[in-house]
């Protein structure tokens, strides 16, 4: 990814490098395992079944998705993060996953010239968001 497309998205090239977890609470610890695993493909890297506590890898394997189990998590609030997934090609992410069943929440939108992105939402109605990246600088 050249410094343009950095400066584009807005992204702190020089001092921040990636994010390396994000931790999601659920309530139902094996059933958001199952979900993740099987309708968006991650793997799972480590897991420690006694602690409810896994962690999911992406293809890339830059960035870990850790499920913490937590039978009083607040399901009600929106969750105060939201985990953002670059993806190559947005339209056939998004018709694969909506194959699976996976709930989207409004259509792809963005900014011209820069990304465009579009939010789900898992079992226990956590958002997630896909983006991609666009150059049109061709």
């Amino acid at each position: 990814m050249s410094k343009a497309t950095l400066r584009c998205v807005g992204l702190f090239y020089e001092m921040l490098q990636r994010l390396g977890i994000v931790v999601l609470r659920v309530r139902d610890w094996k059933k958001a395992i199952a979900w993740y695993t099987e309708k968006l493909d991650l793997k799972v890297s480590y897991i420690e079944e006694a602690d409810e506590w896994a962690q999911l890898i992406f293809p890339d394997g830059q960035t870990n998705l850790a499920i913490l189990g937590d039978r009083n998590a607040d399901l009600k609030s929106d969750n105060r993060f939201v985990p953002n997934i670059l993806v190559l090609d947005l339209n056939d992410t998004v018709d694969r996953l909506k194959q699976r069943g996976v709930q989207f929440m409004g259509d792809i939108r963005g900014e011209e010239g820069c990304f465009r992105i579009i939010t789900m939402i898992d079992p226990e109605e956590n958002r997630l968001q896909l983006y991609e990246l666009i150059n049109n600088s061709k």
